[in-house]
């Protein structure tokens, strides 16, 4: 088999179809495996690029994160099926193909369109990532020892949101843990500077809060469609999200509910004790909020909302009827013991960045009529369903 992407046909027993996309490190092609009885099987397959093949540092972390994520089985992750070596001696992954799109294209798709992405829905796809990221974080390996694992690289083009409205992460080529090699030259960064949290852009010791800070990121990127941290350059980048406050989401999204900006906030915060400890904890705070939407949100509203970007129709998603009013659901402090729940949004110094000043957080004024009933005790959420 020729190194050639435009000749390669066959890698280890799977036919190739066509290229789907060329990432900094491999190369991603749509191919199909094909049994007796006309059975078939399509998948998507990674290989290490030719000119990394005989690296062996991007080598083992290929390798790792074959290892790793061939032990997970969580539908809010990407499956891996094998791991082989083509006639030319270069590793390859073959994995569970998802039939949609990531969320970089559909910030390019809403942004074509001259539309928004529900704040709400935007929540709800956060919900299935956070699943994701509680079950990454807390697996163990067959013997039962915590592997504390860490993605590093979460990023809108890691975040894979299927036709059917199902959710997925994807690629932990840089995971971090317990009894996995991991190997930084000295001055090199791992993962997407614009969604680091500070503890990595410094090189200090990370956990899993540092994947809840780049997934508010995404989260304020989705809702705002813009980054809460932008400069001229790489290194300006780290020193806003070294120094300055993201402008308020209220800049841009003045009416999003009050529970869903006390969460993109507080998963923004400086200091990991500060915002979630737990990636569990951000999904509950976010499933409680989603409550109070007039019609449930489940895998179908999302389908339905990828449907009107990406079928070429003309009718539009109706985001009314998921719209949670402001004051409504800016109720997070009931969700956790006192002292636990979301924090108050922190307001910078003047001069701490160029972007508009965080305003004074606006009351919730209560409702008149009747008194509202207490909220419910909290119960854990069943799983989301369509």
């Amino acid at each position: 088999m020729s190194g050639d992407p435009h000749t390669v046909r066959q890698i280890g027993r799977y036919e190739i179809i066509r290229k789907i996309a060329t990432g900094g490190m491999a190369e991603l092609f749509l191919a199909r495996f094909v049994g007796p009885g006309g059975f078939e099987k399509r998948c998507a397959l990674k290989r290490i690029l030719p000119q990394f093949a005989s690296d062996q540092v991007f080598t083992r972390m290929f390798l790792n994160e074959a290892r790793v994520t061939a032990m997970f089985d969580h539908p809010n992750l990407v499956q891996i099926f094998e791991l082989g070596q083509d006639d030319d001696g270069q590793f390859f992954i073959a994995m569970e193909l998802v039939n949609g799109i990531n969320l970089r294209q559909l910030l390019h798709l809403v942004h074509e369109r001259g539309i928004r992405i529900p704040p709400e829905l935007a929540a709800f796809m956060v919900t299935q990532a956070l699943d994701g990221l509680a079950y990454a974080h807390d697996f163990r390996d067959p013997d039962g020892r915590a592997l504390n694992l860490v993605h590093r690289d979460i990023s809108p083009q890691n975040i894979l949101v299927s036709y059917d409205g199902w959710v997925k992460l994807v690629d932990f080529g840089i995971v971090k843990g317990n009894s996995i090699s991991s190997e930084t030259q000295a001055g090199m960064l791992k993962g997407k500077v614009a969604y680091m949290s500070p503890e990595q852009a410094t090189g200090e010791h990370i956990d899993g809060r540092s994947d809840l800070f780049s997934l508010g990121v995404c989260f304020y990127e989705l809702v705002a469609q813009e980054r809460p941290f932008q400069a001229i350059n790489e290194i300006m980048t780290l020193k806003a999200i070294l120094e300055h406050q993201p402008p308020p989401i209220t800049a841009y999204v003045p009416d999003i509910a009050d529970g869903l900006e006390e969460a993109i906030h507080r998963a923004l915060e400086k200091l990991p004790s500060d915002r979630y400890n737990h990636a569990r904890e951000f999904q509950e705070h976010l499933s409680h909020v989603l409550r109070a939407c007039p019609n449930p949100i489940g895998r179908h509203t999302l389908s339905e909302f990828i449907g009107s970007l990406t079928e070429g129709t003309t009718s539009s998603f109706d985001s009314t009827r998921v719209k949670i009013p402001r004051g409504l659901a800016g109720f997070g402090h009931s969700l956790s013991p006192e002292g636990s729940g979301p924090k108050p949004i922190k307001t910078p110094p003047p001069n701490a960045s160029a972007r508009p000043p965080i305003p004074r957080r606006r009351s919730v004024v209560p409702p008149t009529g009747p008194t509202r009933p207490r909220p419910r005790p909290w119960i854990r959420p069943a799983p989301w369903t369509a």
